[in-house]
């Protein structure tokens, strides 16, 4: 049996989860929602 370990960033999270107290440029946008699909292909439930 293989297993494989993946390290993700804190900052990923970061991004992913806390919602900016103002509206956020283009740029953030894109890199929030990159961070989300990130967090979504990482998560494994056992």
């Amino acid at each position: 049996m293989s297993s494989s370990v993946r390290f993700l960033d804190s900052n990923v999270l970061v991004y992913a989860v806390v919602k900016p107290k103002k509206n956020v440029d283009e740029r953030l946008a894109k890199i929030k929602e990159r961070a989300r699909e990130i967090l979504r292909s990482t998560v494994v439930y056992h």
